[in-house]
């Protein structure tokens, strides 16, 4: 025997076994892969998607949220009052429902941001209902002191019709010895007799004083410093004090002056007690404070909110990247891929739905519409606007960043798609545009009409 011969039985033998090794050994390969596709697209399809979505979503409304305290302090009347505080509570209610979300959808880092941000918004909430009741309370005060205000005027100018004459007739009395035109003249140690005078002078105290405090009630209505109050309060009872001395020494000798006893009256009703002038304008002017207070704890609440926001968006975007790079072994293999950052994909022929916030709950309705967006927000929008207007959908992909599956090929796709006549895309980027008009081209010749 000159050597060992493989017979051609063995050799074919061998050549089949190898073969199925390495079927076998591919098939292996492809397993794993589609089973590592479909584990990420099912994250970012369930998880990633959603989360994204609602942590936009939700840093838009905290923003709203964040922006209400200055419209309750500038709040000019109880029905814009009662606005605000409505979209206050709608703006929470959808706050609270996206948060829910990023818990039921996050990891547990989200979980743990999202129940920060539920306490954040907690007591944002807290402290703009704080910031509410003092608005009202300024608000219902200013009605009060303005009312009170209105009275100064009017008091004056009652007081001044009863004195002015008064006055008037005591300095011709002093001057002329007459009472009356046509009177006979009083002699000169008469008219000047200490009497006389005395009278003289309590008529010009009393409408001098009366003046000044109705003047510093109008002065304290108008100060925006509560330290100036007191001051203003001290020479106010000054005046008034001087008022009425020479009021009561007056009695006996003016018969106008017993006019003034309303007048009087009313002078000292409008800067004394809570209902008083000085009061109003403190209360006032505390609540102006405790609104400055409660802005500031807004705006230091809103900071950590809007920060935690952030936070959340920036991981979810990230948790969004990560579960799209485990993809990348399954696009070696050939396959295309709608990832990441895509709201999915719809096919109503085949009842095929991975993209559940798109029609907002809707019902996708068959049709031969196709939508190819790189925008999750304007895709919903466009695949509204066909609903509402009876058109029905074909397919919807969602290209994103176009990382494997482009708009391009989307296109080329659905020129092929009996069940699409049209195709209407919205594109922020074409990247390659040789390629994308290649593929308008493709669609032209197999008769699909293609809105850009």
């Amino acid at each position: 025997m000159d050597g060992w011969r493989i017979g051609l039985g063995f050799k074919i033998y061998a050549a089949c076994g190898v073969g199925v090794i390495l079927m076998l050994a591919a098939s292996a390969v492809a397993l794993l892969s589609f089973r590592a596709v479909s584990d990420s697209q099912r994250h970012i399809i369930e998880h990633s998607v959603p989360g994204l979505a609602a942590a936009i979503r939700a840093a838009q409304q905290s923003s709203a949220l964040v922006d209400a305290a200055p419209r309750l302090v500038s709040a000019s009347s109880d029905a814009e009052l009662a606005e605000i505080k409505a979209k206050i509570a709608q703006d929470k209610a959808l706050l609270d429902g996206l948060i829910e979300e990023l818990q039921e959808h996050g990891s547990l880092e989200e979980q743990e941001q999202a129940r920060t941000l539920r306490i954040l918004s907690n007591d944002l909430t807290a402290t703009l209902d704080k910031i509410e009741k003092s608005s009202s309370r300024r608000r219902e005060m200013t009605s009060r002191l303005q009312a009170r205000e209105d009275e100064i005027p009017v008091m004056t100018r009652q007081i001044d019709r009863m004195l002015v004459p008064a006055i008037d007739d005591q300095a011709f009395f002093l001057a002329t010895g007459l009472r009356q035109i046509g009177d006979r003249p009083v002699s000169l140690a008469e008219r000047t007799s200490y009497e006389e005078l005395l009278r003289y002078r309590d008529l010009l105290t009393l409408h001098t004083q009366a003046n000044l405090a109705a003047r510093l009630l109008a002065e304290a209505a108008v100060l925006n410093d509560r330290d100036l109050i007191q001051p203003v309060r001290e020479r106010y009872n000054a005046a008034l004090g001087s008022f009425e001395r020479a009021f009561r020494s007056s009695e006996s000798r003016a018969a106008p002056t017993r006019m003034l006893d309303f007048e009087f009256a009313r002078l000292k009703s409008l800067g004394a007690g809570p209902e008083g002038i000085f009061d109003l304008q403190e209360g006032i002017l505390r609540e102006v404070e405790m609104e400055a207070q409660y802005i500031e704890e807004n705006r230091s609440t809103a900071a950590r909110l809007l920060a935690t926001m952030d936070r959340v968006v920036a991981v979810t975007d990230r948790l969004a990247s990560e579960a799209g790079r485990a993809s990348t072994s399954a696009v070696n293999t050939g396959m295309v891929l709608l990832v990441p950052n895509t709201m999915g994909l719809v096919c109503t022929q085949t009842r095929l739905d991975l993209a559940p916030p798109l029609l907002h709950g809707k019902p996708r309705t068959p049709g031969r519409v196709a939508v190819v967006s790189q925008s999750g927000t304007v895709s919903a929008d466009l695949a509204l606007e066909l609903y509402v207007r009876g058109v029905g959908l074909s397919t919807f992909l969602g290209v994103g960043d176009q990382y494997c599956l482009t708009a391009s090929g989307a296109i080329r796709a659905l020129a092929d798609d009996e069940h699409s006549e049209a195709v209407v895309v919205y594109l922020e980027d074409p990247l390659d545009g040789d390629d994308f008009r290649a593929a308008l081209d493709c669609a032209l010749d197999r008769g699909t009409a293609v809105v850009v």
